[in-house]
């Protein structure tokens, strides 16, 4: 008798409603067997979609349940992901691990300790843009000189002003930048000067960080506050420049005698939570927990020693 595949969502807001849709296409692909869902919101379990079972605790998860994905608010990361782990569930926890680098190594740890995968949500590692750029980053452009990473959120939205008291900047959007440098050069930037710009509740809405990455100077700016909105990584190198737009998903790689553009249509989040299901266990390093666990420490450190000034939301 074959094993069930049965997955569950743990956090249903903005972010898990769109991880469900993509659990709903494998389950409807027969990738999945089953799937269960749970908040402790009841408003947000309350949906007519019969093909997912809801629970009201963690505790009562059916055996059945193989994978786990975390998609609850930051700092909740760590108690959820945790109970899955030592319930043997292979677990995908949303960037980042956890917000507190002791708690970050000790899911490392418990997840070594059982041998149950633990991986987290980096799902531009699974771009075609971002593995696009990867490739030609040699080819094109050779050794780096500048590097810019720029990662724009759009003050109009209409709940803007919610997002920036409850969620900081840094590791909402800021660790998108680190990790595609990351993923990109398969090395860290070490950042030399930081800024934050706090908004009332007294998390930063903006983040600038200067430093190096492989001899080349680093900028990355990350901001709730910009009238436009824009992710890009721009890579000025010894032989050509390359632009990463990641809201457009495009790549435009040259120089002053002629420039290419590669644009692409895939879906990142499904192909990331598609390789933790078929992956059954096997290694999948593009988004294993020890870089999730780098990036905790690395944006802690970032925080601990930034010159921040308080910039009051409507000022």
């Amino acid at each position: 008798m074959k094993d069930n595949r049965d997955a569950i969502i743990i956090g249903l807001g903005y972010w898990g409603k769109k991880v469900l849709a993509e659990y709903l296409k494998l389950l409807d692909s027969n990738h999945l067997d089953g799937l269960y869902a749970f908040d402790t919101d009841d408003k947000l379990l309350n949906f007519s979609d019969k093909r997912v079972k809801r629970i009201l605790s963690l505790n009562d998860i059916p055996k059945s349940v193989k994978y786990g994905h975390v998609c609850t608010s930051n700092g909740t990361h760590f108690k959820v992901a945790k109970k899955l782990l030592e319930k043997g569930i292979s677990t995908l926890v949303e960037k980042p691990i956890s917000e507190n680098p002791r708690e970050a190594e000790e899911l490392l740890n418990i997840s070594r300790k059982r041998s149950t995968p633990l991986k987290v949500g980096m799902v531009y590692r699974y771009s075609t843009a971002v593995e696009k750029t990867k490739t030609l980053l040699n080819e094109s452009v050779g050794t780096p000189k500048i590097i810019y990473g720029d990662w724009l959120h759009n003050i109009d939205i209409p709940n803007i002003l919610r997002v920036m008291n409850e969620r900081d900047v840094v590791w909402d959007i800021a660790i998108h930048l680190l990790d595609i440098i990351n993923y990109l050069y398969e090395d860290w930037p070490t950042f030399e000067y930081s800024q934050g710009i706090k908004s009332i509740s007294g998390l930063n809405s903006t983040f600038i960080s200067v430093g190096e990455l492989l001899n080349a100077s680093i900028v990355m700016r990350s901001t709730f506050i910009s009238h436009f909105k824009e992710r890009k990584i721009e890579i000025i190198g010894e032989k050509g420049n390359i632009t990463l737009d990641i809201l457009r998903n495009n790549v435009t790689v040259g120089n002053d005698d002629a420039q290419e553009i590669f644009s692409y249509y895939d879906d990142p989040l499904l192909n990331e939570i598609k390789y933790f299901i078929d992956a059954d266990g096997k290694e999948d390093g593009r988004n294993d927990a020890k870089i999730g666990v780098t990036e905790v420490k690395i944006i802690d450190n970032l925080l601990k020693s930034s010159h921040s000034k308080l910039h009051e939301v409507g000022d």
